[in-house]
């Protein structure tokens, strides 16, 4: 990242100052302007790291964020973890502390803030709140942070200036409004994203229209990339096809940033697509504000809506494998975890990206959507695809038609199946991942789905799974990791499509979840000829084998 050296030096030097009151730092900015990276690099950086503090993780709380669900995961992130690593480290595995937190789903937010204020009172901690968009929102969260006098610091992002003025109500706080990048700036961000670097520069006849595109992103990083990793994915870089990209810009960024304005020029990256990756760009859509997506289940839904188009010499997931590192490239989403080779394995898509994908996509009737705090977003009678993330009143509520429905998404905030999922007779992809509140009745109208192609159990309470899975002949992903499942029934050996079956519970030992290991007794038990009727299976994760067994 360019440009950032100096506020981040600053903010460090502020945060360092040796005062033991509680500080609260505020970045405030326009969306896009690198608020967030700006937050993570100052906690990142070796001044902040060698200190006493106890870091935490960045909080995500968002638009549409839920108080409750957000206690919950930092519970888990600054508690319930480490203490499971530290008891796994002991040989112990974790099991003592999966007591203390038993039930935390039903916490109300009371008891959750109280945990939260007991764990850190005694505590010098570091924390970031990111992208707070009322005061409503940090005031509910304010109440879980101790003023301890240890020299606590507070960092939170908003676009909000009204915002910013609250959480920075004592003489002690901070605002510190981010600007927009200068031209130079600007211009070595853009030349880096096109060469590489920023002393590979083009000759001089691109020197006005470099200028020109570069004034219409108006000094915004999240504009500056897009279009710089739009023009490097270009095979000819000509003088002609850089002018055709800033025809194409709007000016509205040029005297003062509009969201109308930023969604305009981050509106290329989808016009700009080659046909076969639009509909995995649309795709995103699905996926709420914030949510982490995992390259694997990704893929792997894209390959099931047959979205991935057949190439010579090459599996269908190396060819979907290769238009998520395009989306990499073009800066369509944003790296969270990437492995130790470079391979991005997680990614985010920026709010204001996904606002530019979620219009598009009901322009095409593509997915259609029930979030928290919105209506029934839907465009058409006709739903295609439908992403559940609210409370089950609103969901049980709806009267829309849900047969023509081909991919179903429900998150674990839903309390309820909605009424109509028996209907759901022709989808292909169904992600129940998180849901607490799946019954044998519900388990077992999956198995009347019978185009279904990538099924996602992961993370629930299910403990067996109904002796009619088999009737799924289609299935070619079953996902129910994490799950209480001890066994396959013998109908899964009609399961020939099958490529991935995904069983085990892994367990992070380490916050950024570079180090994991396969909790014992977690794998899974088949009957005799299972896997060997299983001819295109390509992963298998992970089976429990015994002694002159005939699984294999």
């Amino acid at each position: 990242m360019v440009g950032i050296d100096e506020p981040r030096d600053a903010l460090v030097s502020w945060l360092m100052e040796d005062d033991p009151r509680l500080h609260v730092l505020a970045i405030v900015g326009f969306g896009g302007l690198s608020k967030t990276t700006l937050a993570r690099m100052v906690c990142e950086s070796p001044m902040i790291k060698g200190a006493d503090f106890q870091c935490s993780p960045l909080f995500i709380v968002s638009q549409t964020f839920n108080i409750r669900t957000l206690f919950q995961h930092m519970i888990r992130e600054l508690i319930q973890r480490p203490q499971k690593a530290m008891a796994i480290a002991g040989g112990k595995h974790g099991h003592l502390t999966e007591e203390n937190f038993k039930g935390i789903e039903r916490w109300e937010v009371a008891v959750l803030a109280e945990k939260l204020r007991r764990y850190l009172q005694d505590k010098r901690y570091i924390m970031i709140l990111d992208d707070i968009w009322t005061i409503s929102a940090w005031e509910s969260i304010r109440c879980a942070l101790p003023e301890n006098k240890k020299g606590s610091r507070v960092l939170v992002t908003t676009r909000n200036e009204d915002v910013a003025k609250t959480c920075c109500s004592h003489p002690q706080d901070w605002i510190y409004k981010i600007q927009r990048l200068s031209d130079a700036t600007s211009r070595e961000l853009f030349f880096k994203k096109i060469f590489g670097s920023a002393d590979k520069l083009p000759t001089d006849e691109f020197e006005e229209v470099s200028n020109s595109i570069l004034k219409k992103c108006g000094g915004l990083p999240l504009a500056i990339e897009s279009i710089g990793s739009l023009l490097a994915s270009k095979i000819n870089r000509s003088k002609q096809e850089w002018q055709k990209v800033c025809d194409n810009l709007g000016s509205e960024l040029e005297s003062n940033p509009t969201l109308e304005g930023a969604k305009q020029v981050l509106t290329l990256s989808y016009d700009d697509l080659p046909y076969h990756l639009k509909a995995c760009f649309l795709y995103l859509s699905i996926f709420p504000e914030n949510y982490v997506i995992k390259r694997g289940p990704l893929v792997r839904r894209w390959i099931a809506e047959g979205f991935v188009s057949q190439r010579h010499g090459l599996s269908m997931e190396q060819v979907a494998e290769s238009y998520f590192d395009e989306f990499v490239a073009r800066s369509i989403v944003q790296p969270v975890r990437i492995d130790w080779n470079g391979k991005v394995r997680s990614c985010r898509v920026h709010d204001i990206m996904l606002e530019v994908i979620v219009s598009k996509s009901l322009e095409e009737n593509f997915a259609s959507f029930l979030w928290d705090n919105t209506s029934f977003l839907v465009s058409h009678d006709k739903i295609r695809r439908l992403s559940i993330y609210s409370s089950h009143k609103l969901v049980q509520t709806t009267s829309v038609s849900v047969s023509h429905v081909r991919s179903f998404t429900m998150s674990a905030s839903v309390e309820e199946v909605p009424f109509f999922f028996p209907q759901l007779q022709l989808l292909r992809v169904l992600d129940m991942q998180g849901c607490s509140y799946l019954s044998i009745s519900t388990l077992e109208c999956i198995c009347r789905f019978f185009q279904l192609k990538y099924l996602s159990l992961r993370n629930t309470k299910v403990c067996k799974l109904p002796r009619l899975l088999g009737n799924l002949k289609l299935l070619e992903t079953l996902d129910i990791r994490a799950t209480l499942v001890k066994k396959l029934p013998a109908s899964a050996k009609n399961l020939s499509c099958m490529k991935h079956l995904l069983f085990g519970h892994k367990e992070q030992l380490t916050r950024t979840a570079s180090v994991k290991y396969l909790k014992p007794c977690s794998g899974v038990e088949m009957s005799p000829g299972v896997v060997k009727n299983m001819a295109a299976l390509q992963s298998l994760v992970h089976i429990v084998v015994k002694e002159q067994s005939l699984v294999l």
